[in-house]
This record gives structure tokens, C-alpha cells and sequence, in this order.
């Protein structure tokens, strides 16, 4: 009761919603994982991540190289362009009039080349270069890192399911030794203790299933979270309407 009453506390900072408010669960998906829905593995291998920390590291990269090609184009001649336009009055009398201006127009153009700049150049451009393989570096690791998280993610996802279909497995069985036991009970050959220890097996086995189907929807989670998109899905009734078919 503890652990529930602290998952609804959970749920309600989650969706930002005072504590005092009654929360009603109206999803059903954890009262049977037949309903599960089923990851498109093929087309999950084929997606690309989309993670924040590399789109960050890759324009790090790019800001870095410009300012590697802005230092480097300090060894190159510059040419230099200016032009003013203006006027000058020449009064004849107290105040000019508009006769006294004179249009004055001027236009220049140098070309600039640097010889000896006393190793400045190239004292920023190594710099800026260290710079851009620092981030270079740094956007590698975080692909790197995407990739592991990726693929221990899927590796969750593979082990959760299958770990759903093994639970689910054990229910069936502590469902059909409970019915066995409720027969041999009513034909007089077994005790009532077997018919409750039979129970209660079939009870854990149904909360190990929950707890299974549980990890599961959260592996979906974590795959969606280390793409950083949604993963494609299959819904439940398809599998089992293609289930029906094959058979």
C-alpha cells in the first residue's frame, strides 16, 4: 500500500498537479500482456538518434571551425573599400543659402597585405585549432555514448519482453495446477492447504507478470528516450489477428 500510495505521489509531481488531488488510472494496458504493444525492432536499428548533447556537440564543432577559418584569414591580403558623400557651404553673407554648398564626393580603395605580424596569426590559430578538436573529441564521445545508451536500451527492451512472455508462461501453468488442485480437492484426494498453496501461486505469478509488463512499457521508454524520438509500435490486435491467420 506504501509503495502505491508513493507511485500516485510520483505520478502527481510528474504531471505537475497538486498532491491532495484524487488520481483514477483508466488505462488498462497492465491487466493483460496480450494488449502490450509490440516494438518495430527492424526499424528501430535503422533510426538515427536524435539526442540534444550531439546536436549541442556538432554546433560546437561548427562554431569552432569558423573561428579557426576567421583566424586563418588574417595571412591573407585585404582589400579595402570606402566611399563618403557629402556637401560644404561657402556663405557669402551671414547665413548660407542653399547655392553655397559645394557636393563633395570621395572614394578610396587599398589593398593591405600583412608581412610580418610578429607570429600574431599564428598565435590564434593554433589556439582556435586546439579548440576544434577539443570539441571534435567531445562530439565523438557524445555520439559514442548515444550509441551505447541505444543499444543497452534495446537490449532492456529485448530482455523485458522476453522476460513478459516467460511470466506469462508461469501464469498459465499456476492457473491450470490451481484448477487441478480445486479437483483433487472436491474428489476428496488432496488437502485444503494444497488448494491455497495453489492459489497463492497463481496469485505471485500474476504480480510477477504485472511487474514484468511494467518493466517493459518502461524499456519502451528508455528506447524512446536514447533515440529521442518516438519508437515505431505494432499494435496488440494486429499480432493477434496475424497470429489467428497463420494458424
Amino acid at each position: 500500500r506504501n509503495g502505491s500510495e508513493t507511485a500516485l505521489l510520483e505520478l502527481r509531481r510528474l504531471v505537475n498537479i497538486p498532491v491532495t488531488q484524487p488520481v483514477e488510472l483508466v488505462s488498462t494496458v497492465l491487466a493483460s500482456s496480450d494488449s502490450l504493444p509490440e516494438v518495430d525492432l527492424v526499424a528501430v536499428q535503422a533510426q538515427v538518434a536524435e539526442r540534444a548533447s550531439v546536436a549541442a556537440a556538432e554546433a560546437s564543432v561548427s562554431v569552432r571551425r569558423e573561428a579557426v577559418r576567421v583566424f586563418r584569414a588574417d595571412r591573407y591580403p585585404a582589400l579595402h573599400f570606402s566611399m563618403s558623400y557629402g556637401g560644404q557651404a561657402f556663405p557669402s553673407g551671414t547665413f548660407p543659402s542653399y547655392s553655397d554648398f559645394r557636393k563633395d564626393w570621395t572614394a578610396s580603395l587599398s589593398l593591405s597585405m600583412p608581412l610580418f605580424d610578429g607570429g600574431r596569426t599564428r598565435g590564434l590559430v593554433q589556439p582556435a585549432q586546439a579548440e576544434l578538436m577539443r570539441a571534435e573529441a567531445q562530439l565523438q564521445q557524445a555520439r559514442e555514448a548515444v550509441e551505447i545508451d541505444v543499444e543497452q536500451a534495446r537490449s532492456e527492451l529485448t530482455r523485458a519482453r522476453a522476460l513478459v512472455a516467460a511470466r506469462r508462461q508461469t501464469v498459465t501453468q499456476a492457473s491450470r495446477a490451481q484448477q487441478l488442485a480445486s479437483v483433487r480437492f472436491a474428489n476428496g484426494i488432496a488437502a485444503s492447504i494444497e488448494v491455497s498453496d495453489a492459489r497463492l501461486a497463481l496469485q505471485q505469478a500474476r504480480v510477477n507478470e504485472a511487474q514484468a509488463t511494467r518493466d517493459y512499457l518502461l524499456a519502451i521508454a528508455g528506447l524512446e528516450r536514447a533515440l529521442g524520438r518516438p519508437v515505431p509500435l505494432q499494435a496488440a490486435r494486429q499480432r493477434v489477428a496475424a497470429g489467428g491467420a497463420a494458424q
